[in-house]
């Protein structure tokens, strides 16, 4: 593999594991049991980030109480 390939490959890699995080850090915030803090300290994500996550999960809540 050339080295421009390794290269892309390790940026597919972390942006992967990127996903993974975000995710993992939604379905934390769904479950209400972790503060914001402890969710991006876990996950090594920006308090900020989590903090906007946990702002679409409240409308995500919101929007499925409102259709029920």
């Amino acid at each position: 593999m050339c080295r421009a390939e390794e290269e892309l490959m390790e940026e597919v890699k972390e942006h992967a594991g990127r996903i993974r995080a975000l995710q993992n850090a939604y379905n934390l915030l769904i479950l209400g049991k972790l503060s914001n803090e402890d969710i991006a300290s876990a996950l090594e994500l920006p308090l900020e980030e989590v903090e906007a996550l946990a702002e679409k999960v409240k409308l995500d809540k919101e929007q499925q109480s409102a259709s029920i």
